[in-house]
């Protein structure tokens, strides 16, 4: 069927912004529909056993993902559905192996990790889960409902045509290129004089340790940052060099198991390729998603020997391994859980939200200000001292600070961030704020709150530079 073509985009045809409405308006009726359902029914879904449990969740899952990707323009390869994909990997890929073989969770997990699970926490926590996910989805139908449109596309012949535009992308791009470019660039430094020569070699506790006192998460958010901004022009001369860096962060981070590290950078950077390029084919993502898991499945395996340590007949490639080994944000809800709901601890009442605004503040202002090790208003801080370095959830999180009416609040604001972004014109600026959004959110998936801040702040200062620099081209050529 052929676009109809409308300066100074494409806009979708009506027959197409017709059926992303009707179901986005689907969704939004289901969603509640099933929120509220879940809200009644839960202690009956707590009472299941855990292979109905877990099928029940990965059936939502199923579900919930379609309609979002019916609701919008992009389908599968929208924003809003990748990072729902996301947050089902890394929370319900503990419940794969309970699905297909009754009581086979408890033998899946070994060594330390048999401490934290039994039955009983891990339905409760795929009931948060569950709640966390429909929240999501019905905010995205919500949006693509009532919204006037699904989302506009705009090709790149025509986005050269965009002449008043072509300063301010050209900025943008060349300042995320740039930044890109420094962070890997210092992030190989570090390796190398903290590792040696041959740092990619060693495993990924050795990598830790030896990153320990360095400021690695300033070099992951030029690389998070910097990959998004260079996506919207990989034709400029500082895009591609920013492209090349960015292939060598890979090239050496995955083997040594920086997974999130680098699924991160790619899908911020893809939710702003897929905004001002024709959208790939279903089958390009299923395609892209075997490869991922296949890749994350053998990074897992090599990262805890090191690759210089791992032949290679030991590495197995399996999808469902892969799934099941990022699934350990389950984890991060179950600890909430205890502290909360079997503890009777008091909920943080925002706390943890709040502290990270407050501490940029006292730090720009110079006022003086806890350790970021000892303030445990930083739910970063708080899990390591009393669990260790499990990660972060922003299921848990809005957990930890209200309960359920967290969880519900948390994931809506983020669905209707996500879709809200993937549907304003796409422009130069509403692409980079995308890109930054983008980021954030994705660092939330399995990180706290405490970085979303700094990282937010820098990712501003980064396009008022860009903008700056655009003023100062038009200054030059008047």
């Amino acid at each position: 069927m052929k676009l109809q073509m409308k300066t100074p985009g494409a806009v979708l045809p009506n027959e197409v912004q017709s059926r992303a409405k009707l179901h986005g308006a689907i969704l939004a009726h289901l969603g509640s529909a099933g929120l509220i359902c879940l809200l009644v029914l839960g202690p009956v879904f707590e009472q299941a056993p855990i292979q109905r449990a877990a099928i029940i969740s990965l059936l939502l899952a199923c579900v919930l993902g379609y309609l979002v990707a019916k609701s919008l323009s992009d389908g599968v390869w929208s924003f809003p559905f990748l990072y729902f994909l996301i947050l089902c990997l890394f929370h319900l890929g503990l419940f794969v192996s309970p699905a297909l073989d009754n009581g086979r969770m408890a033998s899946f997990l070994d060594g330390t990790w048999t401490g934290w699970y039994s039955d009983p926490v891990m339905i409760r926590a795929a009931y948060l889960i569950d709640l966390g996910l429909l929240s999501y989805a019905t905010a995205i139908g919500f949006v693509a409902w009532l919204s006037s449109n699904s989302g506009t596309k705009m090709r790149p012949s025509q986005l050269e045509e965009q002449s008043s535009d072509r300063s301010m992308r050209d900025a943008i791009v060349d300042v995320g290129g740039l930044t890109l470019s420094v962070a890997v660039a210092s992030w190989l430094f570090v390796c190398f004089t903290q590792l040696g020569p041959v740092f990619f070699l060693n495993s990924y506790s050795e990598y830790l340790e030896a990153t320990s006192g360095n400021s690695v998460g300033i070099i992951y958010f030029g690389i998070t940052i910097g990959s998004a901004l260079i996506a919207q022009d990989t034709t400029r001369i500082l895009s591609r060099t920013g492209l090349i860096f960015l292939f060598a962060f890979l090239l050496f981070a995955l083997p040594m198991g920086l997974r999130s590290e680098s699924l991160f950078p790619l899908i911020a950077a893809l939710a702003v390729f897929i905004r001002c390029r024709k959208t790939p084919s279903f089958a390009s993502m299923v395609v892209c998603v075997l490869i991922g898991l296949v890749a994350i499945s053998a990074v897992q395996q090599v990262r805890s020997q090191g690759l210089g340590d791992t032949s290679l007949h030991e590495v197995s490639a399996s999808p469902i391994k892969a799934i099941e080994e990022m699934g350990y944000s389950a984890r991060v809800i179950v600890t909430t859980i205890g502290w909360h709901e079997a503890a009777h601890e008091p909920y943080m009442g925002g706390a943890t939200y709040v502290a990270p605004l407050e501490r940029g503040l006292a730090g720009i202002l110079g006022l003086p200000r806890d350790d970021a090790e000892t303030d445990f208003r930083l739910m970063n801080a708080e899990i390591a001292h009393r669990v260790g370095p499990i990660g972060g959830s922003i299921i848990a999180e809005g957990h930890h600070n209200f309960g359920i009416a967290g969880i519900l609040l948390a994931l809506a604001l983020a669905g209707f961030l996500a879709s809200r972004l993937c549907i304003v014109q796409p422009r130069p600026l509403p692409l980079a704020f995308l890109g930054i959004a983008a980021s954030l959110l994705l660092m939330h998936v399995r990180n706290s709150f405490a970085p979303i801040f700094a990282w937010g702040t820098g990712g501003v200062a980064l396009i008022f530079l860009a903008i700056g620099l655009s003023w100062l081209k038009g200054r030059r050529v008047h």
